[in-house]
């Protein structure tokens, strides 16, 4: 083609990874890329892909290690690169890696002949997918991470900027937007609350991402200077100078006086920053961290205070945000997602076009002059044939992103000159038949009577919500690294956890044919029946686990509610939120298990061990338990009736210690705590007693059961050694409850 690239920016995403014929630099961009690995503390001579280890196995000076096949990045499970597996650091990068490097790069380059903002995204992209499973010499750092950091330091270096700006912004009011004036209490409003709080979470998690690129754009950096952005947060490095300043200001009040008229109080972006020397910022980033994130935090109580006669001014000008619903709708369906950005005139023009019917449901950030359409697969070339001319004439342009695929680049680059990208997000949710529409998401009722299986088969259908996140993450990133963690290890911390729940959890969820209503940064809420929340919930934990290879350092907790398919969608939510915080975050010190790191389920609260211990037991019970309604076989080996497992319910339940007192540690029980324990422990004795007397009257006697070998006296030899302690015996309430939920029959006229 003859042309070449001059830019130290491009040369700083792709350093190390490939040497592409067309990029050149002179002496003056060569310095500016060497003075961005002095920085970082790196030489200037070209590194070289190593072996990457998972940084989440080294958190709290973990000492587990485990490699990543080198490859593209994908959520596919067969492609291995999601868990690190490798333990013994045998890994080799294949030449194939690095050739498959340099042909995407010359495919790019193909496609964009050209440096142009549209072309350098793109790469950014590209070598997201290519660097992340791979290092240099920091050997828990992944090449992309490595490499983005040194390209964030370009743009500011070329401002002559001798201080950065670690700047870190918060979209506020994000759970009082997602719940305000959904009703959902009347039988049938589920489906449609359902859809508003899909549509709503998916706005505010996209508001991040837009805020952050809009940012980036006005004040003329780059993508890679937007550090990450995840649950409702998002991070970025700025040169500081007084230019900046200036804009930052002036951005913060427009981003938040246009959600103020197009939303309402509810949502507004708040913004706060430290400075410090660039070396410094680099090298002792958690100690700007703790500052900036203090700076955020003051920030909460002082909303629009420098601007609120600006605030009464527009009150009248509010507009009442009703596209939720609509938007919930077609997220699932899903495959793409547009930016266009074009002028006021132009935007006029478009509508027009479009037509009313037609226009983007995510008209609320159409303030920063945005429009945003969400796409099926061959509908983006549609759109743009029909638009783009409309596009290019009025000095727009496009960004193309690809949902949870990182293979996004196409064969012909569409018009006008696209930005593309890929992005994580968790949008999963059963396709079901309506009977007002062809097609649509599936009904709570239909979605309740799902098994494992993806089939309508469960006689007793419950739904489910689930509400989880990580424990104690704020900790883990401000100490888990050490005390002077690098940018760079905390920025792959950062992403890390992001792929998992904003990208690796969507397909887990699919699995088992959950309902998103919302995942990413650390923590999720999901909807589903009974059985496959269950199920989905034992496989989160073990690849969790994965994840984080084994750290007994990072842990997860959940809370499950269990109710009909027409209880209200904002009550449940609710429900299962307060399973979360008030039973799992506070599960005590008990079993082998220390402090949270828990799942409440069936009203009952235990460590993830001994969940999994107890659904491996659950499918063992319910082979010898027939259906409601069914006599006990001989032949078929199910020999325990409904009415036992009834029966030890409520013998388990009258012993049981209540919550508040068995999560205390022993020293710091009450007088009265103790007299409650005195109470229970003589009410559980003697039922255990009388229970001996009722698996004896059914044939499984002490003397009886030594004998037996099949599986029904297996099961009762099992509960009844766990029967001297309350505690471990409690936890049967989840099997029980799980085999008579699952042979359980309702009656269908």
């Amino acid at each position: 083609m003859g042309q070449t690239i001059n830019n130290a920016y491009i040369a700083a995403l792709v350093n190390g990874l490939a040497s592409p014929d067309w990029l050149s630099l002179d002496s003056e961009e060569q310095s500016l890329l060497n003075r961005a690995k002095a920085l970082m503390g790196r030489g200037e001579s070209p590194q070289s892909p190593k072996p990457l280890t998972a940084i989440t196995g080294r958190v709290w000076q973990g000492s587990t290690l485990r490699y990543f096949k080198p490859a593209r990045l994908s959520l596919d499970t067969e492609s291995e690169t999601i868990f690190a597996s490798d333990a013994n650091g045998s890994i080799e990068i294949p030449h194939a890696y690095t050739k498959e490097v340099e042909t995407e790069l010359d495919e790019l380059w193909r496609l964009y002949p050209q440096d142009c903002r549209a072309f350098r995204y793109s790469l950014f992209h590209s070598m997201y997918a290519w660097g992340s499973r791979v290092a240099f010499d920091a050997p828990d750092v992944s090449a992309f991470d490595n490499n983005r950091l040194l390209a964030a330091a370009v743009p500011c270096l070329r401002a002559d900027a001798e201080q950065f700006l670690l700047l870190k912004g918060a979209v506020a009011g994000i759970q009082s937007f997602i719940y305000h004036d959904i009703g959902g209490e009347q039988i049938g409003d589920a489906q449609d609350a359902a859809k508003r709080l899909r549509g709503r979470s998916f706005l505010v998690a996209h508001l991040c991402q837009v805020v952050a690129e809009y940012l980036s754009e006005e004040l003329e950096l780059e993508q890679a200077n937007i550090l990450f952005v995840g649950g409702g947060h998002f991070n970025m490095l700025l040169p500081d100078t007084p230019a900046i300043r200036e804009k930052l200001e002036g951005v913060h009040r427009a981003l938040n006086l246009g959600l103020f008229r197009n939303v309402g109080m509810q949502l507004s972006v708040l913004l706060a920053w430290e400075s410090g020397p660039a070396r410094d910022l680099y090298t002792n980033t958690a100690y700007y961290f703790h500052r900036v994130t203090d700076k955020l935090e003051s920030a909460k109580n002082q909303k629009h205070v420098r601007y609120l006669d600006e605030f009464f001014r527009t009150k009248k000008q509010v507009k009442e945000y009703t596209e939720d619903a609509a938007l919930g709708s077609l997220v699932p369906y899903a495959d793409f997602m547009m930016e266009v950005k074009i002028n006021p005139q132009g935007l006029d023009k478009l509508n027009t076009l479009l037509g009313k019917n037609q226009r983007a449901d995510i008209q609320v950030l159409g303030f920063i002059d945005r429009q945003y359409f969400l796409f099926k697969k061959n509908q983006v070339q549609d759109f743009l044939q029909q638009y783009g001319a409309v596009i290019r004439e009025h000095s727009g342009h496009v960004k193309i992103w690809k949902f949870n695929d990182t293979d996004f680049i196409p064969t012909q680059l569409p018009e006008p000159e696209a930005h593309l990208g890929f992005l994580f997000l968790g949008k999963a949710a059963p396709k079901g038949f309506d009977r007002k529409k062809d097609r649509s998401v599936m009904m709570f009722e239909d979605l309740a009577t799902l098994d494992t299986a993806k089939k309508p088969e469960l006689s007793y259908p419950q739904l489910a919500a689930m509400r989880l996140d990580v424990d104690d993450l704020g900790t883990l990133f401000a100490y888990g690294l050490g005390r002077d963690v690098s940018i760079d290890r905390l920025s792959s911390l950062s992403r890390e956890f992001q792929l998992f729940f904003g990208g690796y959890f969507n397909r887990l969820a699919d699995k088992y044919s959950l309902y998103v209503t919302y995942s990413g940064g650390d923590d999720a809420f999901v909807i589903g029946s009974w059985l496959n929340i269950v199920h989905f919930a034992g496989d989160l934990h073990k690849d969790f686990t994965r994840f984080t290879c084994g750290n007994p350092h990072i842990t997860l907790s959940a809370g499950v509610f269990t109710c009909s398919p027409f209880y209200p969608v904002v009550r449940f939510a609710a429900d299962a939120l307060r399973l979360l915080d008030d039973r799992a975050k506070k599960f005590g010190t008990q079993n082998g298990e220390v402090g949270k790191n828990a799942i409440c389920l069936f009203d009952h609260t235990l460590g993830w061990k001994r969940f999994l211990d107890m659904l491996e037991f659950s499918a063992k019970l319910e082979s010898v338990v027939p259906k409601e309604g069914k006599t006990i076989s001989e032949t078929d080996g199910r020999h325990i009736r409904r009415s036992m497992l009834q029966h030890l319910l409520k013998t388990i339940q009258l012993g049981r210690i209540p919550q508040e007192i068995l999560g205390k540690a022993a020293k710091k029980r009450s007088e009265n705590d103790l007299q409650v324990l005195q109470q229970r422990s003589f009410e559980f004795y003697r039922n255990i007693g009388r229970l001996h007397g009722l698996f004896a009257r059914h044939g499984y006697g002490a003397g009886s059961i030594k004998e037996k070998k099949d599986q029904a006296s297996e099961l009762v030899r099992q509960l009844l050694e766990d029967s001297g302690s309350p505690e471990r015996f409690a936890d049967f309430i989840l099997a029980i409850q799980y085999v008579l939920y699952k042979t359980r029959v309702i009656n269908k006229k």
